[in-house]
């Protein structure tokens, strides 16, 4: 199984507007500090490799599989917001469009189930790597879309290495106090 974006989010959860909000801020010459801030505590949340094992702000991905497996396919990435395409290499290795499939868990919480239709089965593929390929889109959607409490623990965050941005103790440990707290729900 691999798992690749396609789309990247278009904006982070939180804006530099509202980071220079929470430490109140009115001056400019810290703006490219805030905005590597920001994406550096919003990318040890989100997506396949962040804290939170969830996408926040609406992004693309690839699943690519090498066979249907037999109890369904399981998105790893939730939210999903939906199942854009299946396809697959058949027994002869052409590609085709999977258009008959039931996905349960859509615009949930939890990890969305892909299984075949009612009445059939998933198609025979060809034996080779990456013979599945589900694209999906992932997300809470906008970045105000994103449950308040993972907002205030990336706000929470960059102020934390803000303002600790020379000392070790604050390079050593990822999520301080009440973020640590905030993202324990997700």
């Amino acid at each position: 199984m691999s798992l690749i974006i396609r789309v990247p989010p278009s904006e982070y959860p939180v804006t530099l507007a509202e980071a220079k909000d929470h430490l109140r801020i009115d001056w400019d010459s810290e703006n490219a500090a805030l905005e590597r801030l920001i994406k550096a505590a919003t990318a040890k949340l989100d997506g396949r490799g962040g804290l939170l094992g969830r996408a926040l702000v609406s992004q693309s991905w690839r699943l690519v599989l090498d066979a249907f497996p037999a109890g369904g396919i399981v998105v790893p990435l939730p939210p999903c917001q939906s199942v854009d395409a299946i396809t697959y290499l058949d027994a002869s290795g052409d590609e085709q469009p999977l258009t008959g499939f039931r996905a349960y868990g859509i615009g949930g919480e939890d990890r969305v189930t892909i299984l075949p239709a009612a009445d059939a089965s998933w198609p025979v593929t060809t034996e080779l790597p990456g013979a599945v390929v589900v694209e999906f889109t992932a997300g809470y959607g906008d970045a105000a879309d994103v449950p308040e409490p993972i907002r205030e623990a990336i706000l929470s965050e960059v102020a934390n290495r803000f303002r600790e941005r020379e000392s070790t103790s604050a390079a050593d440990g990822f999520l301080a106090g009440l973020a640590s707290y905030i993202v324990r729900e997700f």
